[in-house]
């Protein structure tokens, strides 16, 4: 008997499947799809596949390697912020958001997570294609550590799959990063690169191939890149702001812009949604729409409310909008 045992670990040891035992843990680690368990939160190289098997996760590296990480079982104390948790309205095409109440495990003190804005739409078939070009904003004029995710995105209904291509202010400086939400109740994300503010090459893709959904933030040169394997169908793509920590004074100090959106099939309209604080309403931040990409305009600095965004609508050929208007794209 004990030999059996000893080849049987011989033989795992020697195998190329690394099984994970995650540890015991409070602490928590702020995603773009809420507040995960810090132990649950993987970074994988780019070019990884991650494939939900229900009672475990399953991560092929490029170079072949196999990890299993068994589900996991604190995901389901956090409170998930889902395009799906808000409802639309499908008279008004606003979105309401039922729950803003922070998500904290038990007995930890709340952390302040908010959506200052959201565009999201649901689609009457699955997604194949969707793409938008990032420019890195300024770094905010207060940094007091707070966290920024800026993102196209796009859901499954009920939703158990968030994958997004992510451009992140933490720690003083932006990443660019690919995601993947929440294979057996982990996040997995892969190793991203910093860009630095005024950049204008950053491109992030969600593109079907078979069953799959690859998730793809580029940058010049340089490739974050996820697959999930046999993903179930996206149909709710969305536009997302969401912080951690961060009011209307700690948020990037110049536009923020999400450009040359393209998507198949086209939605027909998007509808607005905020939780926490309202990014025009509690800020004084413009929003332009519309068909070609998102436009986040901050106030003037010298006080004028809407001396930028009519400038840089009038430079760009575009029209303010308001925050509830429901577009098609």
């Amino acid at each position: 008997m004990l030999n059996q045992l000893a080849k049987l670990l011989a033989l795992i040891l020697s195998s190329s499947f690394i099984l994970t035992a995650t540890a015991q843990t409070p602490e928590t680690r702020h995603t773009p799809h809420g507040l995960r368990p810090a132990h649950c939160v993987h970074e994988v190289p780019s070019g990884s596949k991650i494939k939900d098997m229900v009672t475990h996760a399953q991560v092929t590296r490029p170079d072949g390697t196999v990890e299993v990480h068994y589900k996991c079982a604190e995901a389901g104390a956090l409170n998930i912020h889902t395009a799906m948790d808000r409802q639309l309205d499908a008279t008004s095409g606003h979105i309401t958001d039922d729950d803003k109440t922070p998500a904290v495990l038990p007995g930890q003190k709340p952390v302040e997570h908010c959506f200052p804005l959201t565009y999201t739409a649901w689609l009457d078939q699955e997604l194949d294609y969707f793409s938008a070009n990032y420019t890195v904003p300024e770094r905010p004029e207060h940094v007091e550590g707070e966290t920024v995710f800026w993102w196209i995105g796009a859901e499954d209904s009920p939703t158990t799959s968030v994958i997004q291509p992510v451009l992140a202010f933490e720690n003083g400086y932006w990443l660019f990063t690919s995601w993947n939400c929440c294979p057996a109740g982990h996040t997995f994300h892969s190793k991203g690169f910093a860009v630095e503010p005024g950049q204008n090459d950053l491109f992030g893709m969600l593109v079907r191939v078979g069953n799959d959904y690859n998730i793809l933030s580029q940058a010049g040169e340089k490739q974050s890149i996820l697959v999930a394997e046999d993903a179930p169908a996206a149909v709710a793509p969305m536009f997302a702001l969401e912080t951690y920590r961060a009011d209307c004074n700690t948020l990037p100090a110049s536009p923020m812009v999400l450009s040359n959106v393209r998507m198949i099939p086209s939605a027909r309209h998007f509808g607005f949604g905020s939780s926490g604080f309202n990014l025009s309403e509690d800020c004084g931040w413009n929003t332009i729409f519309d068909g070609s990409g998102l436009y986040l305009l901050p106030p003037h600095k010298g006080g004028g409310r809407h001396i930028d965004a009519m400038n840089f609508s009038q430079k760009h050929g575009k029209e303010l909008s308001k925050n509830n208007f429901p577009i098609s794209l």
